[in-house]
């Protein structure tokens, strides 16, 4: 039964407010609603209000205290303005406060796809494949063609990072994360749900399919985090039945991390909320606090098709709030929108800030499904992806890397303009695509063993530059005090020992010198001999290496037949020009 009756001034008004929210059509100018929709009721000029539930009611409130006593008893001081009250004239006592939200009972999230509500189909698609990894692929990929498989350069990974999943439980028992760098904890779970054999674990499904897309072995981004799970829904044994979070447990479990931060703040913590609720005051107040306190949170855009200014947290610009694309570069269908954003001209300030994968993707089910994997869509599981990133971005890192920094990490790094509007449900400024920069663009060429060809050593020095293959530039901007240097390293020991001397790198440019290999001779019946080496550029935080790269040093006695013996022995190797390879690489 809806607890509120609205009635507008027109048909028309009343259709805009259910078309706003996606509610069903109105009843001429009468709009019944929950709870959840009290405060944003309040907010529509010339609006009457019935009251179809009269009994009294919990409510966190922001407003004066003498106004508040007004219409309602005070039960707590929650802080920071926001009280606690009881009262049965919630409509008299909104209209008096700065802000009110329904407390008692489950929260209503929001969306098609919610923290409460899944709809997973199992698959049996291996999940190491590229189709079970296309996710992560594609967020390891800037331009198509997508890269052949999920690979990163060497990574120096200084710490851990804590990821925290506030969802329904996490599975850990799933092979998904059974990994040794990745650190699992239970963390907290709301009252209701503590003491039972189902306070750990997943009966809902939905958090393991979020973390799974963060820190999965095969599925996320990187398993190097504690991953920590923060428990709002799940199997309520007492009731034998599922419980959600109310307002107040949501609150506190937030508080718990905050707790954290405040004993340690020397740590990167980042916060996966892949739900939502109507736009709340009480929680936003929560969730900035962590954000102040240096907390990176990632919020879902959502899935119902509205703006994610109405939503908390994905309406709250200090988040990083994702939305979803399905495998062509499309965002899906289902996102929630952010219109007012067109207006903007940087990304700082969106509402809605990067899309990843969300549509189709392969995510982990838990223990007691029919299988251990499923495809499921929302943006709920383009959120952890961002997550993920975030991981690595505070793994390269001492310390605590600081919300506004990580932000800006992830919005400098991510692809611009690789996605695909076809409406104008989301401007040019959101086309951003989440990226992870560690990724190895070169994997496909190592994976296909393409080698890169210089071409022949004769009379004159050959210089190239290890640059042209090796593309160190976002890790400079990221980290402009960091010293890079250049090396090679020779494939065989014996191909090392002939031509090493005449070999000579630019440690702190990158340029590599071939002199011609006087002291070296072929025998009579080598015409040429294939030289390969491979090239790196280092700093404290990683190793780029090129492909391998080669040239051929020519034997004088067989000059007469140069030209069609290096056509003849290019026919042998999968090769591509060195100076070809960079204008490949930016299609």
């Amino acid at each position: 039964m809806s607890k509120i009756r609205l009635t507008f001034g027109s048909a028309e008004d009343a259709q805009s407010f259910a078309s706003k929210w996606k509610l069903s059509a109105p009843e001429a100018s009468t709009v019944d609603v929950e709870w959840h929709l009290l405060p944003q009721s309040l907010q529509e000029a010339g609006v009457s209000h019935e009251l179809l539930d009269t009994a009294e009611h919990e409510y966190i409130v922001k407003g004066e205290q003498a106004a508040i006593e007004a219409h309602a008893t005070i039960v707590k001081d929650m802080g920071n303005g926001f009280f606690k009250v009881s009262s049965s004239s919630p409509i008299d006592l909104g209209k008096a406060v700065d802000s009110i939200d329904h407390n008692k009972g489950s929260l209503s999230f929001l969306g098609t796809s919610s923290i409460s509500s899944m709809n997973v189909d199992p698959t049996d698609i291996d999940p190491t494949s590229a189709e079970g990894q296309w996710a992560r692929i594609r967020c390891a990929s800037t331009y198509r063609p997508l890269a052949s498989s999920y690979s990163m350069h060497d990574t120096n990974y200084v710490s851990k990072p804590e990821l925290y999943i506030v969802d329904t439980g996490i599975d850990f028992t799933h092979p998904e994360f059974d990994e040794p760098t990745l650190t699992k904890e239970f963390f907290y779970a709301v009252p209701q749900l503590r003491g039972t054999a189902y306070t750990e674990g997943d009966q809902l499904g939905h958090g393991t399919g979020v973390a799974s897309m963060a820190v999965g072995k095969n599925l996320g981004i990187t398993p190097n985090c504690i991953l920590r799970t923060v428990k709002i829904a799940g199997f309520d044994e007492s009731a034998n039945a599922m419980y959600t979070a109310s307002l107040d447990e949501l609150a506190d479990a937030i508080d718990a991390i905050l707790a954290e931060v405040v004993a340690d703040p020397n740590k990167t913590r980042i916060v996966n909320m892949s739900w939502g609720v109507s736009r709340n005051a009480f929680l936003d107040s929560k969730i900035q606090a962590l954000i102040d306190a240096g907390v990176t949170v990632i919020a879902a855009a959502g899935n119902s098709g509205i703006s994610v200014e109405l939503i908390t947290p994905a309406g709250m610009d200090d988040c990083l709030t994702v939305g979803a694309i399905d495998k062509y570069d499309i965002p899906a269908g289902f996102n929630n929108i952010s219109p007012s954003d067109s207006g903007l001209v940087t990304a700082t300030g969106l509402s809605l800030d990067l899309f990843a994968p969300g549509e189709n993707v392969m995510i982990a089910h838990p223990e007691g499904s029919n299988q251990p994997y499923g495809i499921a869509s929302g943006t709920s599981y383009s959120a952890p992806l961002v997550a993920g990133i975030c991981v690595v971005v505070g793994s390269m890192n001492n310390g605590s890397v600081l919300a506004p920094s990580m932000k800006e990490t992830i919005m400098t790094t991510a692809t611009k303009n690789a996605l695909l509007f076809e409406d104008s449900s989301f401007s040019e400024i959101q086309n951003n695509l989440a990226f992870v920069f560690t990724a190895d663009p070169l994997a496909s060429y190592k994976e296909s063993d393409m080698v890169s060809y210089l071409g022949v050593s004769l009379d004159e020095d050959l210089v190239i530059d290890l640059n042209s293959n090796i593309d160190f530039t976002v890790f400079k901007k990221l980290y402009p005090d960091d010293a890079v240097t250049y090396s090679i390293e020779f494939i065989d020991p014996a191909i090392e020992a002939k031509y090493g001397e005449y070999i000579t790198v630019n440690s702190v440019t990158g340029e590599v010198t071939i002199r011609p290999a006087d002291g070296v001779v072929l025998d009579a019946e080598t015409k040429l001999e294939m030289v390969e080496f491979i090239g790196s550029a280092s700093s404290d935080k990683i190793t780029i290496k090129t492909n391998t790269i080669f040239y051929f040093n020519n034997n004088p006695d067989h000059a007469d037949t140069l030209n069609s013996d290096v056509t003849l022995a290019l026919t042998d190797v999968n090769s591509i020009s060195f100076f070809g390879y960079w204008s490949l690489l930016l299609k």
